[in-house]
């Protein structure tokens, strides 16, 4: 059995993988706020250690996605969690006494998205998880896309405005300080929306009701994330762009200035228009993509 974690800013999924792929078991929960380094691994191996023992299964390697920037199984940087660095693999390989592969969260989700929701349909595309923060990953055929330093592409770092908002990783100007979670309670209360309203999903029921304020907001996350994709396919071109994570859920509300953005954004002759399509297996395809890591990077050994 593979074990899996997919761990955001807030909240943490955990889960079993059989051999075959299948999601045999899964639980999300809040991550304890101004939890360090340590209280934060000793929660997540509790929540492993808790669904191996109720399924009465045998750990043979673990999957892990996180957000941050990763290199050979650590976390060398996370701004949007509480603790900031962690050698991720190592402490869960010395608890479980397994092989552990650690990846970017939106590379685990890129990849259970192409090999598993779409599996077949695109020779490649690029992922965007939008929540509290915004994780990027292009994926194809031949596997993940790496920056010439070995890691993933930091998407939610793409400068968007020269001197414009702060962004948690210290700068300015960053796309993630424009389409995330605090990007979009920021801008909707900018906007005169009501001082009731706590969170995304309450933005976009405000939406659905008529509320100025929640179309506007949805409409700056949407022109910026569409500005953002117009970048990613100059360089990339990918075929396909796929999203995920919570604000995903509120598409219809920001797809029209996505697309519109996009389009304008986008250098003739470089390819036919991307498809826009908003993944509906969410944190499944982040945990399954995990445990496909996971499986390609110690298969050999386990056999």
């Amino acid at each position: 059995m593979i074990g899996v974690f997919d761990i955001g800013g807030t909240n943490v999924r955990v889960g079993l993988v059989s051999e075959d792929g299948e999601l045999v078991v899964s639980r999300s929960r809040l991550i304890p706020p101004n939890a360090d380094a340590r209280k934060f691994l000793d929660f997540i191996c509790a929540i492993l250690g808790s669904l191996v023992a109720a399924e009465d299964e045998e750990l043979t390697v673990i999957g892990a996605g996180s957000c941050g920037v990763i290199r050979d199984g650590s976390i060398l940087y996370s701004p949007n969690t509480q603790w900031k660095s962690l050698a991720l693999a190592e402490a869960l390989t010395s608890r479980f006494q397994v092989p552990a592969a650690v990846i970017n969260d939106a590379d685990a989700f890129a990849l259970g998205v192409y090999h598993f929701e779409f599996k077949n349909q695109f020779s490649g595309l690029c992922a965007l998880t939008l929540g509290s923060g915004l994780g990027g990953s292009l994926v194809s055929e031949r596997g993940l896309v790496r920056s010439m330093s070995g890691i993933s592409p930091e998407i939610g770092h793409i400068k968007v405005r020269e001197g414009g908002a702060r962004c948690r990783c210290g700068g300015s100007g960053c796309l993630e300080a424009y389409v995330s979670k605090r990007a979009l309670m920021d801008s909707y209360r900018r906007y005169g929306g009501s001082a009731d309203i706590l969170s995304p999903y309450d933005v976009y029921q405000a939406f659905r009701r008529g509320d100025d304020a929640a179309e506007k907001a949805f409409a700056v996350l949407g022109r910026y994330l569409g500005a953002g994709m117009s970048t990613i396919y100059n360089i990339f071109a990918p075929p396909a762009f796929v999203l995920g994570g919570g604000i995903s859920r509120a598409a219809r509300a920001f797809l029209p200035a996505v697309r519109q953005a996009l389009a304008k954004g986008m250098m003739k002759g470089i390819g036919p228009r991307p498809r826009i399509v908003v993944s509906k297996m969410r944190s499944r395809a982040s945990l399954l993509g995990a445990a496909y890591q996971a499986r390609s990077s110690f298969g050999p050994v386990l056999e």
